[in-house]
């Protein structure tokens, strides 16, 4: 994804305009969703991307280790 992409990536509806035959395919809202439900667990969610190569989130979630 492009640099000027990345800026906009967990806004709502936000689509990078594709070169492919379909066009931009989804709503814009995966992301957003992911990135809240994340949030309302106290974890992260970050990524790292190269435009053209591809690009890997990381979801950091904090566990507790429960006895019984």
């Amino acid at each position: 994804m492009s640099k000027e992409f990345q800026q906009i990536l967990f806004c709502e509806f936000s689509r990078e305009d594709e070169d492919s035959e379909k066009g931009p395919q989804g709503t814009g809202l995966g992301l957003v969703i992911v990135k809240r439900m994340v949030e309302k667990l106290d974890g992260e969610i970050t990524f790292e991307s190269q435009e053209y190569a591809g690009s890997r989130f990381h979801i950091r979630l904090p566990l507790r280790v429960v006895k019984s």
